[in-house]
């Protein structure tokens, strides 16, 4: 037996993992290797929001309470799958009147060991927000590539048929704008600006 080996048989007391929506997989090694460690106590800690997948949220109260819910099948037959039929366009009465039986029962289950917190919980404690805006003008070759752009894919053709367009290619359209937006003179302008700041105000970008 290797001195990490018995570490892990000879475990902390309390094992507290930040970032625990990576705990999404109950197969995934991350998974398997967290719950070899032996301890009294195990904490989860997670920003993300987890309801919108019902088994990556079991993965993480498994980790917590191991066999609290069951199997992942049990717990997919008796809570995941009746609470998504109920959240279809096309559901009927039944399945919504089901599924929010079992959301409570669930919420009951897991109220007494998980605790929702939101940004309230720290607000006090944190300093006041400060957003900088800083407008930077097109060169010319961006104003060029830029109008070229909207040529090219219809935003500059009529109303209905450019917000059909923009509709259909807004993220595609993002990346290409960003380049241009990111480009070395643009790049340079901003970091003039952004060094004028940091001497103005000491320690905003440090």
């Amino acid at each position: 037996m290797n001195p990490h080996e018995f570490e892990m048989l000879d475990g902390p007391d309390i094992l507290v993992c930040d970032e625990a929506h990576i705990i999404k997989n109950t197969r995934a090694d991350v998974t398997q290797a967290l719950k070899q460690v032996k301890c009294q106590r195990r904490i989860a800690l997670t920003g993300s929001p987890l309801q919108n997948n019902l088994m990556e949220y079991y993965c993480m109260v498994d980790f917590v309470r191991e066999g609290f819910l069951g199997s992942s099948h049990e717990f997919r037959n008796r809570f995941q799958n009746p609470i998504e039929n109920g959240q279809h366009t096309n559901s009927t009465a039944d399945d919504v009147k089901i599924m929010n039986q079992r959301s409570h029962i669930l919420y009951e289950q897991l109220k007494g060991f998980v605790q929702r917190m939101d940004m309230n919980v720290v607000k006090m404690d944190l300093p006041p927000k400060t957003v900088y805006v800083m407008s930077v003008k097109l060169s010319p070759l961006q104003r060029k590539l830029y109008k070229s752009f909207l040529d090219v894919h219809g935003f500059t053709k009529d109303k209905v048929s450019g917000e059909k367009i923009m509709k259909r290619s807004f993220f595609a359209g993002y990346q290409a704008l960003a380049q241009m937006m990111t480009m070395e003179d643009c790049y340079s302008v901003f970091c003039g600006v952004a060094a004028r700041l940091k001497d103005n105000f000491s320690g905003f970008l440090s």
